[in-house]
């Protein structure tokens, strides 16, 4: 069921946000499944997990209208629970070797990159057709802020590969925007796929976890 208003825990910041890339040996369908199937349920049953996390989606990518410089094949994003450093997190935990395990089984780890953002601007409502923008410095970074229904900055020093490298964030702003119909979706993203230096464009298919 859409979410017809921004949820008060998921305006709010940091995020820890995943740029999937899926192993060579797996195609789309494969990877969706296994993300959605068989990895959310147990990440989603890790205590240590929800210790750190107030809320988890997958976005599951439809269609990329602007290709990133790696074929990016989903975005994990993950509410971080209040502490005075987000970048130590699960990745830390002792339950984590457990799911990495798992990452193993359908993720590329060393072009996988995941990176913790603050959230700089929220608004709007939510609904069905979601599009996700990794988006290129703007001359003034207000008019940035202001396109998106949210806006994430990553923070310095908090990016690294799965296999634990660190790394350089995507792009220097990642912008979330969710529309009531397909149409809608699809002429912002030929808005922003129009716009100079952007880093890449999706449509995704929103799955809230918990």
């Amino acid at each position: 069921m859409p979410v017809t208003s921004l949820d008060p825990r998921v305006i709010d910041g940091p995020v820890r946000l995943g740029a999937l890339v899926r192993r060579a040996t797996l195609d789309a369908a494969r990877f969706g499944r296994h993300w959605a199937g068989a990895h959310a349920p147990l990440v989603a049953g890790s205590a240590d997990f929800r210790t750190f996390t107030r809320h988890y989606t997958q976005d599951h990518i439809e269609e990329t209208v602007v290709a990133a410089r790696i074929a990016v094949d989903g975005f994990s994003s993950t509410l971080q629970a209040p502490r005075a450093d987000p970048s130590v997190g699960f990745f830390e935990s002792a339950d984590y070797p457990r799911v990495r395990a798992d990452e193993a089984e359908f993720l590329d780890l060393d072009a996988t990159v995941m990176c913790v953002y603050s959230v700089e601007a929220a608004r709007g409502s939510r609904g069905p057709y979601k599009l996700t923008v990794f988006a290129p410095p703007s001359p003034s970074n207000e008019t940035v802020r202001s396109l998106g229904r949210r806006v994430l900055a990553p923070v310095a020093g908090t990016a690294r590969t799965l296999r634990g490298q660190a790394a350089p964030p995507h792009s220097d702003f990642v912008v979330q925007e969710w529309f009531g119909d397909q149409e809608s979706c699809r002429s912002a993203a030929a808005r922003w796929s129009g716009m100079d230096g952007v880093v890449g464009v999706w449509l995704v298919r929103e799955h809230s976890v918990f």
